[in-house]
């Protein structure tokens, strides 16, 4: 028997990743009981059919625009409680006709830049909807209070994709063997980036994730003078910086004498606006001394893709690449070549792949990891703005 389970959201518009902690109160239709047993009954499968209502306090709602996720109101235990699960196919129909019929629902954002999926990502109080690294709500034409009906089409569809790639990680600090590798902080020197000049890794200020202050001792330890900061907004750092558990000391003092940069980007490394984000960044780093932190929240996904970038500026090649890119799923989740290598691939061809592809231009591996590079950074911090001088400054500046 086909299990369909209907369910009527309204979507606020939330858009960035931490806008956690918001008050919220959800209502139940009280004739959804009767609604969902008639239709039951009418359509001799089993059918779920609530229609809930938010409400958020003015001052406790980010409007921000850096992911372009639409949001549902709840998050994955009260969603699934309806009936889903991680690894369903649902199909996903928005009040306005923008329809996407066929779409995983995953714990992380387990498809190809582009693709549509539905995330509840640990540690976040909300279901997203989102096309991966781009936002959907420009794209769906979407406007705060629409609804959407989320239908299961196929119970596990996906669920073999869910369990090789559904990866969680810990924000206790016992169960890592250092802080370098809870915090994901390492210095990159591929190509010929200066040793111990560039550093990566999570943000030393956001501490959802119990890491801010383990970072900011790594900075200080490690002599680092600038930050650039891909995450946040002053509005964010002010809302950081107030705290109780606010204890960054360090970058505090970085931040209050001008040696911090704040981007405040989203995801979408193949837009314009991110293009002149990682310009601006850049470009504010040439006037300061190094050695030099780069961050997300996770140091990730944005840092990832920045680092990317210089490295292939200062001549580093496919695999010297991939190897620094995909420590970050070492330190976080134990995926590792040698051991476990059917993840270690599937990561590999499921975001560092399309990486090199946007770069370079072709989707042809072959040709991708025998490719240069450099002319390929160039020309994307030249179509952020950066001129040519401004490039040489930088090389300059970051390699040897």
């Amino acid at each position: 028997m086909k299990k369909v389970s209907s369910v009527f959201l309204v979507i606020v518009m939330i858009l960035s990743l931490a806008a956690c902690g918001s008050s919220q109160t959800v209502g139940t239709n009280p004739n959804a009981e009767e609604t969902a047993s008639e239709q039951e009954n009418a359509n001799n499968s089993k059918l779920l059919s609530v229609k809930l209502t938010v409400s958020f306090d003015d001052d406790t709602v980010s409007k921000d625009e850096k992911f372009g996720a639409a949001l549902l109101s709840m998050g994955q235990e009260e969603f699934e409680a309806l009936g889903f699960r991680l690894g369903d196919a649902v199909a996903i129909d928005f009040q306005n006709g923008y329809a996407l019929p066929d779409v995983p629902y995953f714990n992380g954002y387990y498809v190809r830049n582009g693709e549509p999926v539905m995330v509840a990502y640990p540690g976040d109080p909300y279901i997203r909807i989102t096309l991966n690294n781009m936002g959907i709500w420009d794209t769906a034409g979407l406007k705060e209070g629409d609804t959407v009906m989320i239908t299961q089409i196929e119970e596990g569809k996906y669920l073999p994709i869910q369990e090789a790639l559904g990866q969680i990680y810990s924000f206790d600090r016992s169960e890592y063997p250092s802080d370098e590798a809870f915090c994901n902080f390492r210095s990159f020197s591929a190509g010929r980036i200066k040793e111990d000049f560039m550093y990566r890794g999570a943000s030393p200020v956001d501490n959802s994730r119990n890491r801010a202050p383990y970072v900011d001792s790594l900075l200080e330890q490690n002599g680092v003078r600038f930050v650039i900061d891909l995450a946040d907004s002053e509005e964010d750092i002010k809302g950081y910086m107030a705290a109780d558990d606010f204890t960054s000391e360090y970058v505090k003092g970085l931040y209050e004498n001008g040696c911090m940069v704040l981007l405040d980007m989203g995801s979408g490394y193949t837009g314009q606006a991110y293009k002149e984000k990682v310009v601006n960044g850049l470009r504010a780093a040439l006037e300061h001394d190094g050695p030099i932190y780069i961050h997300c929240m996770e140091g990730k996904d944005r840092t990832g893709f920045v680092c990317l970038l210089l490295e292939a500026l200062a001549g580093a090649g496919f695999d010297e690449m991939k190897k620094d890119y995909m420590t970050t799923y070492g330190n976080y989740f134990g995926v590792t070549e040698d051991g476990t290598p059917e993840k270690y691939d599937a990561i590999v061809d499921l975001y560092f792949v399309p990486f090199m592809e946007f770069l370079h231009g072709t989707d042809d591996l072959s040709k991708l990891e025998k490719a240069n590079y450099k002319k390929d950074a160039r020309d994307y911090l030249c179509d952020g703005g950066m001129t040519n001088r401004e490039i040489r400054q930088l090389l300059k500046l970051i390699t040897k």
